[in-house]
């Protein structure tokens, strides 16, 4: 009976841990697009650095967080909001052969297929340069999505 409870007081501390280090991110996040067969696994974790985004800049990433993804030969990601270079990211450390699993709210998936998939500029201007390189971007993630298994 020990060896259990001893099991299963290490999971229950380990789960503890990750919430009691970053408490205010915890209690302040809705979590509840995660499921709960992950969140019922977040002491797995260990310890957790919360990098806050600078929402000055929203479209660049962390420079830790980008030093992070390139030297990562595995990388678990969970997008809960449409951010236009998320899946682009993707792709690129899946051509690099980086094991990538990546989980996304059915809203967010759903905005990836509608957005991607239809004719409609993603963003409307009178600059060419800008509407090539929107062109260009579309047709990359089209093909990323009819390549990778989503």
């Amino acid at each position: 009976m020990g060896a259990v409870i001893a099991s299963n007081a290490e999971f229950f501390l380990n789960t503890l841990s990750v919430y009691e280090e970053n408490l205010d991110f915890w209690s302040d996040h809705d979590v509840s697009p995660i499921p709960s067969y992950i969140l019922n696994k977040i002491g797995e974790l260990g310890h957790v650095k919360i990098i806050e985004q600078d929402f000055s800049n929203v479209f660049q990433l962390p420079e830790e967080v980008m030093t992070n993804l390139m030297s990562s030969r595995s990388i678990m990601s969970f997008i809960s909001i449409v951010h236009p270079f998320s899946l682009l990211l993707l792709f690129e450390y899946l051509q690099k052969d980086t094991e990538a699993t990546t989980i996304v709210t059915e809203k967010v998936l759903e905005a990836f297929q509608t957005e991607y998939n239809s004719d409609i500029p993603l963003l409307k201007t009178s600059n060419p340069i800008i509407n090539k390189a929107l062109i260009e971007y579309k047709k990359e993630i089209k093909k990323g999505l009819s390549q990778q298994s989503f």
